[in-house]
């Protein structure tokens, strides 16, 4: 899985670590990625060859891929895998492979993460956090893995138990960020990252996108109580220190391409503002 000899012909597997915008990169591979054919696979679902792994928000503690989930990544049909899943599936498929993923600032996304639970009824967690259990609480006491260093976790292919991720994990996602992602983004450079993604993959169209699952209620992070964003640094030091390397990750890949990729940006920035317009924007 060299990074340096990609090609569209390499499976992608997009490691979508919940709330980092993560759905609108999903909308931006499949515009890209599918083909005209359109079949389902026996578990997840399988829609003109991109396959949405069946995993929801909540991992499991063990990270075994299930057998059908394994059948169905051997597919020679295949061109992208996306989905809430750990690093690791591209043991199960059989052809050249590549992992993209975004991170978030941890504050912001685990925010994100508490107003999209006390939102969305059909998510495990709703009716305790619907029923006015705080931002500290809810990180502190309901043992939730994914406000626990999830990004962390889920890029290093390892869960441990709630509070027991160790410096060792975040030295094994580092490792896998450098030798099996080809493009590592952040959610704050969203358009420096689809850019990156299109030249790096050799995507033939521009990756146009309306942004989506935004939610224009829930309060910015600089708004919460000291004590909240404490809480939350306390409980993701380690995805604090994750997503600082992959800035420094992703800028080392857009200078490597040169004094053309900022004026690329801007002109992708422009053009996509005019396709917003024309098209709206997807909110909850």
């Amino acid at each position: 899985m060299k990074s340096n000899t990609l090609n569209s012909d390499r499976v992608l597997l997009f490691l979508h670590i919940p709330k980092t915008g993560g759905t609108t990169l999903t909308n931006c591979i499949y515009n890209q990625q599918a083909t005209n054919e359109d079949y389902k696979a026996e578990n997840g679902y399988l829609v003109n060859g991109i396959y949405y792994y069946p995993d929801g928000f909540y991992k499991e503690q063990d990270l075994a891929i299930p057998d059908q989930v394994a059948r169905a990544l051997e597919r020679h049909d295949i061109r992208a895998v996306v989905g809430h899943f750990s690093f690791g599936i591209h043991t199960s498929v059989k052809r050249p492979c590549t992992y993209v993923t975004l991170l978030r600032n941890p504050v912001d996304r685990v925010v994100s993460l508490y107003h999209h639970i006390r939102r969305e009824e059909d998510t495990k967690l709703h009716k305790i956090v619907s029923g006015g259990i705080s931002l500290e609480d809810f990180v502190l006491h309901l043992s939730c893995r994914e406000v626990d260093n999830d990004q962390t976790r889920r890029i290093s292919g390892i869960e441990p138990a709630f509070g027991a991720c160790s410096i060792s994990t975040l030295d094994k996602a580092k490792d896998n960020l450098r030798r099996y992602f080809s493009v590592v983004g952040v959610t704050e450079c969203f358009d420096e990252t689809v850019i990156l993604i299109k030249r790096t993959l050799g995507w033939a169209h521009e990756p146009y996108y309306l942004p989506d699952l935004v939610n224009k209620d829930r309060p910015v992070s600089d708004a919460l109580p000291k004590n909240a964003i404490d809480t939350i640094l306390g409980r993701n030091e380690l995805d604090s220190k994750l997503y600082e390397f992959a800035q420094e990750f992703l800028y080392e890949r857009i200078s490597a391409h040169g004094s053309d990729f900022d004026s690329d940006v801007r002109r992708f920035k422009a053009l996509n503002a005019g396709y917003i317009a024309k098209y709206g924007l997807s909110t909850w």
